[in-house]
């Protein structure tokens, strides 16, 4: 394919996504209108989508893919930390955790009385 023919198929594919008309008299009337990109500087979030110029286009792309990777880090660490603290609670209000807790009572409970009675 040239140029012209992937210009084209990119303005059809920019168009469909868009959803405006891919006919000439619905590009002429969406062309009149004031596109919110207009006047961005390098780059700039506009209603949720990052506009940015070409130059700065593969700067843009690592930012945000490194956010990405920072975002999916933090929420696998918190799905850790929260099965982790499941566990604890889990083993806390469990008989194994009452029944070494009750053990370890009864052993200074029989060494303070054990102590009380050479006084």
């Amino acid at each position: 394919m040239g140029i012209k023919a992937n210009k084209e198929l990119e303005r059809r594919l920019v168009a469909q996504a868009s959803g405006r008309p891919t006919n000439c008299q619905g590009r002429h009337r969406f062309d009149r209108l004031k596109c919110p990109a207009e006047g961005v500087e390098k780059f700039d979030l506009i209603e949720g989508v990052w506009v940015t110029e070409m130059r700065c286009k593969i700067p843009v792309a690592i930012a945000l893919r490194q956010s990405l990777i920072e975002l999916s880090a933090a929420r696998q660490a918190n799905d850790g930390q929260q099965t982790k603290m499941e566990m604890v609670y889990q083993y806390l209000t469990g008989p194994r955790f009452r029944h070494r807790v009750e053990a370890i009572v009864e052993k200074f409970s029989d060494r303070a009385g054990s102590d009380s009675r050479y006084s």
